[in-house]
């Protein structure tokens, strides 16, 4: 909640978007503000002597962008925004509710390039993170619109397990129920098939950190996709309490030390205990060899389980960072570029892109 000239604007998140309400200074509703479309925002606060506040807006094809709203006359404008080399207006941001496995309407985004073919032969990602009680918001990623411009299909579900609906949601996807997170994925994954937007083999399922230990389960769980991203995951969860950091994440997952019930439920879903189901496949594993949130060791381990299965193909790269990457490792890095790469070679992509 903020407050400037008389009024409170109050910032909250609905269906996974955010929402902006006005009030009087008595506290009394006035309107809601009529925002760029579906996204982020942050601000509304006064800067100047007239009567505007300025906020920020951020979508996934909405680079970080200020705008400028004039209270009396209940209008935005554009003040300030991120110059890129492609034009926003040819893509669409729309949001589905699937229906998950046991009934409960899990929303998904799913955004595209203008005038898409539902003709089930589109390369699509897939991600998602719902973990900890963090909620997926509308965010902008440059190297999404290279997907993007290359008619790829870029989908994020908000599946249970973050905070999109609050306490309950993440509650309903972690400790003793954490696979209903992964359960949720893998419908949203069908669902993308079986509507046609995608297929099996043009469908790549990426996840980093919890959202890579996510995407690990998942393979292990159903055979929906061919390809998939694993990055800075947890993948033994028998033994992540015992590196580094990792002790701090039991609350999340529970303990195998902490009952033979946890130990099996646990064991279930661990992706390097599950190895075995997964056939020809392709899985590009990366991590940072400097990470202590996640130890490398777990995507070294994986690597190496899944390799001795040779109907499959595993690829591991190690980048010279931690779990979090700094702006300048980053821009130097080309992590993004080596993914690409493989999931277009993965895929069977053509050799010309648009950048």
């Amino acid at each position: 909640m903020t407050y400037a000239h008389g009024k409170f604007f109050g910032q909250y998140i609905k269906d996974v978007k955010s929402q902006v309400l006005r009030f009087d200074s008595a506290g009394q509703f006035e309107l809601e503000i009529d925002l760029p479309g579906i996204g982020s925002v942050s601000g509304f606060r006064n800067v100047s002597g007239n009567h505007d506040v300025f906020f920020s807006f951020k979508s996934f094809t909405h680079p970080y962008t200020i705008y400028q709203y004039n209270i009396k006359e209940n209008k935005i404008k554009e003040f300030k925004e991120l110059k890129l080399k492609f034009n926003k207006e040819d893509y669409i941001v729309q949001q589905k509710f699937i229906t998950s496995f046991d009934s409960t309407k899990v929303p998904i985004y799913i955004i595209h390039r203008k005038g898409l073919k539902r003709d089930g032969n589109n390369p699509t990602i897939l991600t998602a993170y719902g973990s900890h009680g963090i909620s997926y918001l509308p965010r902008f990623n440059s190297s999404n619109i290279y997907w993007l411009k290359n008619n790829g299909i870029l989908v994020v579900a908000n599946i249970r397990g973050g905070g999109e609906y609050g306490s309950t949601w993440h509650q309903d996807g972690k400790y003793l129920k954490k696979l209903n997170s992964i359960k949720d994925y893998v419908w949203a994954g069908k669902y993308l098939v079986g509507q046609k937007y995608t297929s099996k083999e043009k469908l790549v399922s990426l996840g980093y950190s919890n959202g890579g230990m996510l995407v690990a389960a998942a393979l292990s769980h159903a055979d929906f996709c061919n390809t998939v991203i694993v990055g800075a995951a947890n993948t033994d969860m028998l033994k992540s309490h015992k590196f580094t950091i990792g002790h701090f994440w039991s609350k999340e997952y529970g303990s195998p030390e902490e009952s033979k019930t946890v130990f099996e439920y646990l064991k279930s879903y661990s992706p390097y205990h599950n190895t075995h189901s997964i056939k020809n496949k392709s899985i590009f594993v990366f991590t940072g060899e400097l990470d202590d949130r996640v130890f490398p060791a777990h995507s070294y381990k994986y690597t190496a389980q899944l390799q001795s299965n040779t109907d499959n193909f595993t690829l591991l790269k190690t980048y010279d960072t931690g779990h979090a990457i700094p702006l300048d490792k980053e821009i130097n890095l080309s992590k993004d570029a080596d993914m690409y790469t493989f999931i277009w070679n993965s895929i069977g992509g053509g050799n010309k892109f648009v950048f």
